[in-house]
């Protein structure tokens, strides 16, 4: 080996030894790893060696443990928010800090009175929202708190939000991957479901849920499983429990409103809540609102429900009215003819009545009914 080559190796050893143990003080954390901030100093905080291993915001950094009081990671979670300023928004609450979180209790979330800058909280350690495992607890959860100050003129801001930016297609999925055997199988149970939601909630109570999935059981396919819903939750109607007010059938395409049925004959099947509400409006901006009745033949078919001025009309459009209910005195006029079981009837022109035991060809056919005037 040349001498050149060998020192240029002796060279690379030296700075690699060099790199390497600059990079094991580092791993070591020779205090401080994360300096002290103008904003810490002037709330007063001190860092020992073992928490400047974490940066601003790590609320281990200011005394959280898995080992305290839920008293004590509170007192760290908030020393956290009290320091942030304008170049620090970021706190993290990690998995098994326990600070007493519950969903129910607003008074146990992160408190943010006095924070005049923008602050996120990320947090995954445990709740106090249920019981305990394996009954009834929170489970694995990224909870999200936001606090965006006021503007001077309210709303003037679009914090305190969630956005997805793409230039194709950015969506937003919930994947239930229960990964279900079929229907009746071994392992299936009756609690077996395919529920997905986005849940509204006003402090902690379930206002609504978005989603998928209203039905549970071991002998229902994916499909029965996964019907589209919106349902209320505790609201006047439903104090203790839950209403759906619209589900979309998966298996039929069925559209149900303010009803539980699932599998209904009818193809949009409405219902009331409250008695004494309507069931159904069709509201129009103009004096004549019209509902259209079409097969599947087409437009040619159509038959029409109209409200022209509060008079009631069956209309085929073709031909114009074929009944009107009047609303000033609820008289019925048919402008056609009327059949009676076998029987037509009509009026002529001088307006007698006519009866003929099959259809007309002209307004003089058939017979005068009786003696008219």
């Amino acid at each position: 080996m040349r001498r050149r080559e060998l020192s240029k190796l002796l060279a690379g050893s030296a700075a690699g030894a060099l790199l390497f143990r600059n990079a094991t003080a580092q791993s070591a954390c020779t205090a401080p790893c994360y300096a002290l901030t103008a904003s810490e100093a002037a709330h007063g905080v001190t860092l020992s060696a073992i928490a400047s291993e974490y940066p601003v915001g790590d609320v281990r950094r200011y005394g959280a443990a898995s080992t305290n009081t839920t008293l004590q990671n509170r007192q760290a979670l908030q020393t956290a928010i009290s320091v942030m300023d304008a170049t620090h928004g970021d706190v993290v609450v990690p998995s098994g800090i326990d600070y007493g979180y519950n969903v129910a209790l607003p008074n146990t979330y992160p408190n943010f009175a006095g924070v005049v800058v923008p602050v996120v909280v990320t947090d995954q350690g445990p709740g106090h929202s249920y019981g305990q495992y394996p009954n009834a607890y929170d489970g694995t959860q990224v909870r999200m708190f936001f606090h965006t100050p006021q503007t001077a003129s309210p709303g003037q801001h679009d914090g305190n939000g969630f956005i997805i930016n793409g230039t194709w297609h950015p969506y937003f999925a919930l994947n239930c991957s229960a990964d279900l055997a079929a229907p009746n199988a071994s392992g299936r149970t009756s609690s077996d479901n395919r529920r997905a939601s986005v849940v509204f909630q006003n402090d902690g109570v379930t206002t609504y849920r978005l989603g998928q999935g209203t039905l549970a059981g071991s002998d229902l396919t994916d499909d029965q499983l996964s019907n589209f819903v919106l349902e209320a939750w505790n609201s006047p109607t439903t104090p203790t429990g839950h209403a759906a007010i619209f589900i979309v059938d998966r298996t039929t395409g069925h559209v149900y409103f303010n009803t539980d049925s699932n599998g209904s004959d009818a193809a949009y099947h409405f219902k009331t809540r409250t008695q004494g509400y309507f069931a159904h409006l069709v509201e129009s901006l103009v004096t004549t609102c019209i509902s259209v009745l079409r097969n599947s033949n087409g437009s040619g078919d159509d038959v029409w429900l109209k409200n022209n001025n509060g008079d009631f009309a069956v209309v085929i459009p073709s031909l114009g009215d074929a009944l009107v209910i009047s609303k000033a005195d609820r008289q019925v006029w048919i402008p056609g003819t009327l059949r009676l079981g076998t029987n037509y009837l009509w009026t002529d022109s001088l307006g007698k009545l006519r009866i003929k035991n099959s259809p007309p060809v002209s307004l003089t056919d058939g017979t005068v009914v009786g003696t008219q005037n």
